[in-house]
């Protein structure tokens, strides 16, 4: 739609309507000063500036250099430009040349749409959280936000006059009113002292959403675990949202609820989701409340998490791999060649079965490092080969990889050993078999040493 329609204040077309499709086809805003006015497009990405009458007057400006525009606004002799894509506020020039000042709004909204200032503040749309944002005059969040939701599917445009705030949805193709004050009867939020409060004045329905910029992607057997209490005897859902979709919904407190102690409930994740936005949405009377001490996720980890432990895992495993690799092969060609020289000297003096005994030693050798190596990788991917062990806690799940891995590092270890000291390696092949989670390779490969 590239067209613009005039329409009488009480909102019924005037019958009047002018294109702008020749500069822009995807119009986004518009904006009147000194008799003209000004279209920003999202597919010029510039600001184009028109005759009272909707005459190009031949002038476009370029701000692809600074994002996609949404809205516009003149205060003070400088343009102020809101970019979508990059969720900012730029500052420009009467002439449009760039300020170099800019404010980011990100931490608040994940798609600022619409900017206004009015009453010493400016005013923000955000279109994924369905809030209105109220910024100090330097852009300076001031900890409060107005929620619409539920009002339309797609946010497009606030407008503030003399205390009455415009608001257009172009799901609905509607535009909705509302006095300053009302903004306070909607569900008003405020930020104090690390909680975030939500008040109301009479029974309604209250959703709190957190942040839309969380990009988290859980795999399965993931956990929520939430630390809350809440005065209220009504059901309170936990949903996950995803570019403002529903995509899952929590049970976090049941209808007709009488635990009114602080607590902490655990949701597993089933399957992988990605989500971008957490919400709580209940039913509250004026005196419930909802207070949320913590929010925790636990990811199963594997090497490919970025721990600080990581580079000494991966060391450990190519050293294993390596070792494994280099032993098992020369160790073959030794018994296959005869090569009696090479025979370790704990060994030397059983001369008559020493033919015997390399071949021991060697079948030793390759099974007791190929259960090492299968032992470490067996604790170093264990959250992903066994998720069901988180059924146990973390903690567990934690201590029973550090134990494996170090049987099979003793394995390895005590493999070795055996070339200079027999009884040595052979006890560490055995503790390091049993710490291995009971390896049945390791522990096998000890009946090649029983001559």
């Amino acid at each position: 739609m590239d067209t613009i329609r005039k329409c009488f204040d009480n909102w019924t077309y005037a019958g009047e309507s002018y294109s702008v499709g020749a500069q822009e086809t995807f119009p986004k805003s518009i904006y009147y000063r000194d008799g003209y006015w000004w279209v920003t497009g999202q597919s010029s990405y510039a600001v184009h500036k028109y005759y009272s009458n909707w005459t190009f007057t031949g002038e476009s400006n370029s701000v692809s250099a600074e994002g996609s525009p949404s809205d516009i606004y003149y205060k003070n002799g400088s343009w102020w430009m809101l970019s979508e894509s990059n969720k900012r506020v730029y500052m420009y020039y009467d002439n449009w040349s760039y300020t170099g000042i800019n404010y980011y709004l990100g931490n608040q909204e994940r798609w600022p749409r619409s900017l206004d200032y009015w009453d010493g503040f400016w005013w923000v749309l955000g279109e994924s959280s369905d809030r209105i944002y109220k910024y100090f005059n330097n852009w300076t969040f001031t900890g409060e936000m107005f929620s619409i939701f539920g009002l339309d599917y797609f946010t497009d445009d606030i407008h503030i006059i003399d205390g009455v705030l415009w608001y257009m949805g172009s799901y609905t193709d509607s535009v909705y009113k509302f006095n300053y004050e009302d903004l306070y009867q909607i569900p008003k939020i405020n930020v104090k002292e690390d909680y975030i409060f939500v008040q109301t004045d009479s029974s309604e329905l209250l959703i709190l959403s957190s942040p839309n910029t969380l990009d988290l992607t859980l795999q399965g057997n993931s956990r929520i675990e939430i630390t809350f209490n809440t005065s209220s005897t009504n059901r309170i859902d936990l949903s996950l949202l995803n570019d403002a979709s529903y995509l899952s919904s929590f049970l976090l407190s049941p209808q007709g609820n009488n635990n009114y102690s602080t607590r902490t409930v655990e949701f597993t994740i089933d399957e992988e989701i990605s989500f971008d936005q957490l919400r709580f949405i209940g039913d509250f009377l004026p005196s419930h409340n909802l207070k949320v001490d913590q929010i925790k996720i636990y990811k199963p980890k594997n090497i490919f998490d970025n721990t600080p432990t990581d580079p000494l895992i991966l060391g450990i495993i190519l050293a294993s791999t390596v070792a494994t690799v280099i032993t098992i092969p020369s160790g073959y060609y030794l018994y296959r060649k005869k090569k009696y020289s090479e025979i370790p000297k704990s060994v030397e003096r059983h001369k008559p079965r020493r033919e015997r005994i390399v071949e021991g030693i060697y079948k030793f050798t390759a099974v007791s490092l190929i259960g090492g190596l299968l032992s470490i990788l067996i604790a170093v991917f264990m959250p992903v080969l066994f998720p069901e062990f988180y059924f146990f806690g973390e903690l567990f799940v934690q201590a029973f990889q550090t134990i494996v891995f170090i049987g099979g590092a003793v394995s390895i270890i005590g493999t070795i050993t055996t070339y200079k000291n027999l009884k040595l390696g052979k006890t560490m092949v055995l503790i390091g078999g049993l710490l291995g989670g009971g390896n049945i390779i390791i522990l096998y490969s000890l009946r090649y040493l029983k001559n």
